[in-house]
């Protein structure tokens, strides 16, 4: 998905106009109009996404090439209030807080868990 956002942000495409694109439209086109949005109360999905700039290069299914200067790239992805994504661990603990049993369970090679984050919106914000 953010391989496809990332072609159309480089053809120009402003970012607000493929976020709706690919969040409301898409919810309204299967008649799931609960999806695409954030609401009070309800559960949150959500992709945090990064635009990124520099040189990058993207190609089709025609194996031609677009060389462009920005990419999307996914941050974390929340669903149902549930990080599900974060492989860069924004949304965890820095290791050396983590406790004196870190190192500990390093060494064995022990994955740490670190109890699921929820999140719900609790208040409206509108969006530029």
């Amino acid at each position: 998905m953010t391989n496809v956002l990332s072609k159309f942000r480089a053809m120009g495409v402003p970012l607000n106009d493929l976020i709706r694109r690919s969040t409301v439209n898409p919810a309204r086109e299967i008649h799931r109009p609960e999806l695409g949005t954030l609401s009070v109360g309800k559960e949150a999905d959500v992709a945090v996404l990064e635009e990124l700039h520099g040189k990058f290069g993207y190609i089709d299914c025609g194996y031609a090439k677009m060389n462009a200067d920005v990419q999307i790239v996914a941050r974390i992805t929340i669903r149902a209030g549930r990080i599900l994504y974060d492989p860069s661990g924004l949304t965890m603990t820095e290791w050396r807080k983590r406790g004196r049993n870190t190192s500990r369970l390093l060494r064995k090679a022990v994955p740490i868990r670190q109890p699921p984050t929820i999140f719900r919106v609790t208040e409206r914000f509108n969006s530029k």
